[in-house]
């Protein structure tokens, strides 16, 4: 049950915008060509979401924790990438299987779904205005709602140990929701008190013995 708080906040983060655009009382947003772009972003967003949550599946046993915003440090500023990547799709060549899976699954429910709707309650009509606005506002309030809880205090990573112990508390979280809850987090500065050659008079870790001379 508590897991899905953070499932449901995480949705709300990702597609409130989504939401809203969809309701807008303009002629334009009842047109094929704007719900066609704003149905491809949407998809596009939840996919790249899923995606990091299948990701985490094997990646978790490496790190023991949900991963976060610094994620993006190592996929696009770290050299290893190059060359862990592809050995991450051959040794876990399933968890982009699934994923696809899920998107080909995901993508012909929202299809059947919109179409469904689209036919029964004429959603190719724009709404009027005063339809309109209490629409937005009740969406928006129940999406606010859901992105903080129902709680004394907004929901963040913290928030899960109220409800598990600490070493489940990766199975109450969600990658998206810790990913986004990161990102204004400050990352480490790497610091230099001395350069390379102070540092090695200092201190030098690589030892090297003569493997002829017996040991006393």
């Amino acid at each position: 049950y508590y897991g899905f708080l953070f499932d449901i906040s995480a949705i709300c983060q990702l597609n409130i915008i989504f939401f809203l655009l969809y309701l807008l009382p303009f002629r334009f947003a009842s047109s094929l060509p704007y719900r066609k772009i704003l149905n491809i972003l949407f998809f596009t967003v939840n996919a790249f979401a899923l995606m990091f949550n299948f990701i985490d599946c094997e990646y978790f046993r490496y790190i023991n924790k949900r991963s976060t915003f610094d994620i993006f440090s190592y996929l696009f500023v770290s050299s290893d990438t190059v060359v862990l990547l592809p050995r991450f799709f051959l040794d876990f060549w399933y968890i982009p299987f699934l994923w696809f899976a899920a998107l080909l699954v995901g993508y012909f429910l929202i299809s059947k779904t919109d179409t469904y709707f689209e036919k029964k309650f004429e959603f190719s009509k724009p709404l009027s205005l005063f339809v309109s606005i209490p629409v937005v506002i009740l969406v928006f309030a129940l999406c606010a709602i859901g992105i903080r809880g129902t709680g004394f205090k907004p929901l963040q990573l913290m928030t899960a140990s109220r409800y598990t112990s600490t070493e489940n508390i990766p199975l109450i979280l969600n990658t998206p929701f810790s990913i986004l809850h990161t990102m204004k987090q400050d990352a480490v500065n790497k610091v230099h008190y001395f350069d390379d050659k102070q540092a090695v008079m200092c201190f030098n870790p690589i030892k090297k013995y003569d493997n002829n001379k017996a040991e006393k």
